[in-house]
């Protein structure tokens, strides 16, 4: 089995997967052949995030791929801050249950 993944683990991962999605077009291009982690993690993520409900992926492409905040996300989309961030409790706890399953 597979590493175990924690809240934290993720939280820092989605970090790491914002970054990629914010530079993207940039590190596609100096690293072509895709040999850098962050593909297979990005890859990892979007398989674990794919099954969620479509409120939690919408949180998950706004706030990871399109580098939203919970306020730009809350106000484009008519949402209270406050229920962007349940919304992204929700995806954090999807991921760890998915993530956790061992489909690797």
């Amino acid at each position: 089995m597979g590493e175990e993944y924690t809240l934290e683990k993720i939280k820092e991962d989605l970090l790491h997967i914002r970054y990629y999605y914010s530079r993207k077009e940039q590190l596609d291009k100096s690293d072509h052949d895709r040999k850098s982690p962050i593909f297979e993690l990005v890859k990892k993520y979007y398989e674990a995030a794919s099954s969620a409900s479509p409120d939690v992926l919408d949180v998950y492409y706004s706030l990871y791929h399109e580098d939203h905040t919970h306020e730009s996300m809350g106000a484009e989309l008519g949402y209270t801050r406050d229920y962007v961030t349940k919304k992204n409790k929700k995806l954090l706890e999807h991921l760890l249950k998915k993530l956790n399953e061992g489909g690797e």
